[in-house]
């Protein structure tokens, strides 16, 4: 874990992950996300294309199986929200949003749902192995991540008009003597298809490190 000795911000650090992604529009929450277990789906195809969201279905799908098994053991463990990883080319960064609408650049993405910590491996490759056998499932993997010192902020509106949010966060970002460091980090805090592009609320965090 990267260890940051910065005293401008102070890192707020919580054991539960849903708990440590609540964020405001009005300003930046400095956040140390713990060492977590994901499902994971790597991919290179456009956002919101029929092969992304197959991938969601999927991640879904097994999440769903995950907590069924839980629970019949007596573990009421909620299903983890979406979540998205995307390692942004220059031209994604200049644009106004990051995952929008843009088909001319090279997409690498990673999406995620948080693994309940009472769920054994034995118990998440058994949610894996009773999923529909298809391509996009044996592309599904369990993944260890440690995120670390993160900043993060509210967004509301449309993917494709995340880019003044996006400002706003390498502001406070700079300001704090900090840089970013990995991938940009999305947590879809709610379902666009129900809430309408403008009521759509997206978590924007970005991992960091000290500048210089």
């Amino acid at each position: 874990m990267t260890v940051l000795t910065q005293p401008r911000v102070s890192f707020e650090t919580d054991d539960d992950l849903r708990r440590l992604a609540s964020a405001r529009r009005d300003r930046v929450r400095f956040v140390n996300v713990p060492a977590w277990r994901y499902l994971a789906l790597d991919g290179t195809e456009q956002p919101g294309s029929e092969a992304y969201q197959q991938a969601i279905g999927v991640l879904y799908g097994t999440a769903y199986r995950l907590h069924f098994a839980l629970k019949a053991r007596g573990v009421d463990a909620p299903v983890g929200g979406l979540e998205g990883l995307y390692w942004l080319t220059p031209e994604q960064l200049a644009a106004e949003g990051t995952t929008g609408s843009a088909q001319d650049v090279e997409w690498r993405w990673r999406l995620i749902i948080a693994v309940p910590s009472e769920a054994s491996e034995d118990e998440v490759d058994d949610a894996v192995r009773r999923g529909e056998p298809n391509d996009m499932l044996r592309r599904l993997y369990l993944d260890r991540w440690t995120e670390g010192p993160a900043a993060q902020i509210l967004h509301v509106g449309p993917y494709d008009a995340e880019r003044p949010t996006l400002r706003r966060l390498e502001q406070a970002i700079s300001a704090a003597g900090l840089r970013a460091r990995g991938p940009h980090h999305e947590i879809y805090v709610n379902d666009p298809r129900r809430a309408g592009p403008e009521r759509t609320k997206t978590v924007l965090r970005q991992g960091v490190e000290a500048a210089g």
